[in-house]
């Protein structure tokens, strides 16, 4: 599937392996649950993962969270991911090709340009090892967002129509 949770499935299986403690929070439905759900058992990984279903309250997942893990293959803008660093959380990402307009590396996440597990769960251990990159991630996570905030634009909108006027 595009959205390539079969990768994050084996990222917690390489972080379990690592021995840490983390776990993982899917939301939503669709066809692969009961696969992803299979897979999971296989690595030995069910009791890290937490298959929710559709949730009406994404953002309170997204405020208990560490840091937000985006493994989709293609990903024309990354809302997904802007609604994630506006919680205030770091990203680490695969390359969806529209989220690099998003994510700076090492700025407000990590861009992790192949599909390696290993790798991936790197840049997820050194967030969890180092709080001062953890919190300063987050605050730059948070300031990228607001960019795309409604209030925002509606004020860039009013400033416009005042120029134009006179």
């Amino acid at each position: 599937s595009n959205k390539n949770h079969q990768l994050a499935l084996r990222v917690i299986k390489e972080l379990k392996n690592r021995n840490i403690n983390v776990y993982l929070d899917v939301l939503g439905e669709g066809p692969l649950k009961s696969n992803l759900i299979l897979q999971a058992k296989n690595l030995g990984i069910s009791k890290r993962v937490c298959f929710h279903g559709n949730v009406d309250n994404t953002e309170t997942y997204l405020h208990n969270a560490f840091c937000y893990l985006h493994t989709a293959k293609r990903e024309a803008f990354g809302l997904a991911i802007l609604e994630a660093m506006a919680a205030g959380l770091p990203v680490v990402c695969t390359d969806g090709k529209g989220n690099r307009d998003i994510l700076e590396d090492g700025v407000n996440g990590f861009m992790v340009w192949d599909s390696n597990p290993r790798v991936i769960s790197e840049k997820i251990q050194r967030l969890l090892k180092n709080f001062f990159l953890k919190n300063k991630m987050s605050d730059a996570s948070s300031k990228f967002a607001k960019k795309f905030d409604v209030k925002t634009y509606i004020n860039k909108l009013i400033v416009l129509y005042n120029k134009s006027i006179s």
